[in-house]
């Protein structure tokens, strides 16, 4: 099997991550990144592209493609944030992306956070049958017993006297 790298030559791979690093934000179809990078294997860019898709540095989903113009399977750059997240951490970044996913241009990314959505119902509405039951006395209660002072805390929420 032959090394996809040979010395002095960058590999499919690192020439497909430094074209879409250095066009940050756009995005491409593999068909101009093949024509744009003069590769003669557009199955393999494809191949290579799709590896990418699925790093946190690249996101690759349908959308309009930068150069053709044509709605596709498209992959663009995608800076992390200070806390990993995959939106820009500057504000001018982090404001053209909320403008982009305002007017449809990009499809937000939203994670799911793993919780079960039946079981988030179901306690927004037990919840509120709760409160619903509730006496204002009992309310009190939990309202005094939550601005009570807390074990190893000085003080209390209660206004103190001056004397």
């Amino acid at each position: 099997m032959l090394s996809e790298k040979h010395e002095g030559v960058m590999s499919i791979r690192e020439r497909v991550n430094a074209f879409l690093t250095a066009q940050y934000p756009s995005r491409f179809c593999d068909d101009c990144i093949c024509e744009r990078l003069e590769l003669s294997q557009r199955r393999r860019t494809s191949e290579v592209t799709s590896a990418l898709g699925t790093t946190d540095c690249f996101h690759r989903a349908r959308g309009l493609c930068s150069m053709c113009g044509e709605e596709k399977k498209v992959i663009q750059r995608v800076p992390k944030g200070p806390k990993g997240e995959k939106r820009p951490a500057d504000v001018i970044g982090a404001a053209i992306t909320v403008a982009k996913i305002a007017t449809g241009e990009i499809e937000e990314d939203i994670d799911d956070d793993g919780k079960d959505k039946a079981a988030q119902a179901l306690g927004r509405k037990g919840g509120k049958a709760r409160a619903a039951k509730m006496t204002p006395e009992r309310r009190r209660e939990i309202a005094r017993k939550a601005a009570a002072p807390k074990p190893g805390r000085r003080g209390s929420y209660k206004k103190r006297n001056s004397n």
